[in-house]
């Protein structure tokens, strides 16, 4: 442990105070398979998924 306080840059702190999402949450899961559209993209894999 470091001695605290700690300064934080304030949009961290922001965004540690948005409201939780559960997983299956409709926006999460949109969110979601977005992120694994891009990753297959990142990475040029030939992965099919639903």
């Amino acid at each position: 442990m470091i001695p605290g306080p700690t300064p934080v840059v304030r949009s961290i702190q922001d965004e540690m105070a948005r409201e939780t999402v559960a997983f299956g949450d409709p926006g999460f899961v949109k969110d979601y398979k977005e992120l694994l559209v891009d990753m297959k993209e990142l990475w040029e894999l030939q992965v099919k998924y639903s």
